[in-house]
């Protein structure tokens, strides 16, 4: 098989929608907490000099790629947001052409296509590729490297995992998960035997991004004196540790995330394959085991950097996982079941599912993991909107009371040059809050209050997000 990445013409729709994805967020400000990891990154990089270690209150322990990327692309083509989201279409068509060969090394028949539709209609994976995001950057590199295992580019891996290893602190992460998976592949083609001696060969392709993944944390280490998180920073509250009550609540929320926006349709269908299996009406082959060793492992792994911690139950932080299980029920689909229109009957099915998973959103009072879906793509404009309403009406920014991802100063989010900002929310002083069913930090009991008591001054909606502009009452 070629494996230049424009040698399939086949793949050439799939690269044109994923182009026109990211053409029509060429506009979408900075999303979630990407103001504090990325732009407000960029911003001091550009004032002060490009430097390893970002400062206080913006340095989260991730090599700071984003931040430095965008500073770098912005001192060249100007302060704009669609000189991020172009930066970043290279990857993601990069990433459309690594799930194919991840796909293509189990699906010999055209329907890899098919497959790799499935893979690809997960919103929180199209998602990563429209918010200025550097996970788009580390699922490449994580598949780009399991991939020249797959295909035997030993040289090659030595140099992604470089990449992966920097790419973010997941990244580092995901360079466990491949390592493991290596030694993985070499129990599953050639057994214990050679298990010792052919470890310790491949352990020679790893060592490059050790050295630099170690020398980064330690020079952050004595720069700031904290690997991971610092107890004061902005993050901190993420890293609390849990007891096992929250443990087994984390269990739970992973189980949610695996299941959520639309995934579940995959679950139910692996529920059904794994029936068939018991009852050998489906055999357990070489792919499989190989599949569904990397989703087990690559589950494992992340959910261990997970569950002991109060705030990291992230959509995103699992979007591997999502990738190889529906490469896995993808593969059973077109290889095991030999009835046709049984596999066909399967696939429309579980493409409408995860395509629904769009329009899946909860009530106020739950939170939502809206950075890992298409959902939230009204909040750009609507949010706007409501600035100018304000402006409109002359209600000062310092009288109106909101919360994340809605604190940061205009300009860190719009790329624009108006230095205002709204305050944390006070109910108990505030004259107005700015309120969205996008924001998570707003308690049952506000929710209660604002509802119940206060004065609905002006509401704009599209589809399922909503920015409501809240008055208290006299």
């Amino acid at each position: 098989m070629k494996a230049g990445i424009f040698s399939n013409r086949k793949l050439i729709p799939f690269y044109i929608a994923i182009t026109l994805l990211v053409l029509l967020s060429l506009n979408f400000t900075f999303f979630w907490d990407k103001d504090i990891l990325n732009s407000r990154q960029a911003f001091w990089y550009l004032n002060y000099g490009f430097k390893l270690i970002a400062p206080e209150g913006m340095d989260s322990g991730h090599p700071p790629v984003m931040g430095l990327m965008l500073a770098g692309l912005w001192k060249i083509f100007g302060i704009h947001l669609w000189v991020g989201h172009l930066a970043m279409l290279p990857f993601s068509i990069g990433l459309v052409w690594q799930f194919y060969r991840f796909n293509s090394y189990f699906i010999k028949s055209n329907r890899v296509f098919a497959a790799l539709l499935l893979v690809l209609a997960d919103t929180s994976i199209l998602t990563q590729m429209i918010i200025l995001t550097g996970d788009i950057i580390t699922l490449f590199f994580f598949f780009l490297s399991i991939n020249t295992i797959l295909y035997h580019k030993r040289v090659l891996l030595s140099i992604t995992l470089i990449f992966l290893a920097i790419s973010s602190s997941r990244g580092m992460i995901s360079c466990v998960i491949v390592g493991i998976f290596d030694i993985f592949i070499v129990l599953e083609t050639e057994g214990r035997n050679k298990i010792i001696r052919k470890s310790l060969k491949r352990f020679l392709n790893y060592l490059p991004s050790i050295l630099i993944a170690g020398g980064y944390l330690l020079w952050h280490y004595h720069k700031t004196g904290w690997i991971g998180y610092a107890k004061n920073d902005n993050w901190a509250p993420l890293f609390k540790r849990v007891g096992i009550a929250g443990f087994t609540r984390n269990i739970f929320l992973i189980g949610w995330r695996l299941t959520d926006f639309g995934r579940l349709f995959l679950y139910l269908v692996g529920i059904w394959y794994l029936i068939k299996i018991i009852r050998a009406e489906i055999s357990i082959d070489r792919s499989v085991r190989i599949i569904f060793g990397l989703f087990l492992i690559s589950l494992l792994i992340f959910s261990a950097s997970m569950l002991p911690f109060k705030g990291l139950m992230s959509h995103r932080y699992l979007l591997p996982v999502y990738a190889i299980f529906s490469t896995l029920i993808a593969y059973i689909t077109f290889e095991k079941l030999a009835n046709r229109k049984i596999q066909k009957t399967v696939f429309i099915l579980l493409l409408v599912g995860l395509l629904s998973g769009n329009f899946w959103v909860y009530p106020d009072n739950i939170a939502k993991g809206w950075d890992a879906t298409l959902a939230h793509i009204p909040y750009y404009s609507l949010r706007n909107k409501m600035i100018n309403y304000l402006d409109t009406n002359h209600i000062p920014f310092d009288s109106v009371g909101s919360d994340v991802p809605n604190l940061s100063e205009i300009r860190y989010i719009n790329l624009n040059s108006d230095c205002r900002h709204f305050h944390l929310k006070d109910l108990s002083k505030d004259k107005y809050v700015f309120y969205s069913n996008v924001f998570n930090m707003f308690t049952d009991n506000e929710l209660n209050e604002l509802t119940q008591h206060w004065i609905k001054v002006k509401e704009f909606r599209f589809l399922e997000v909503r920015v409501t502009l809240y008055r208290k009452p006299e």
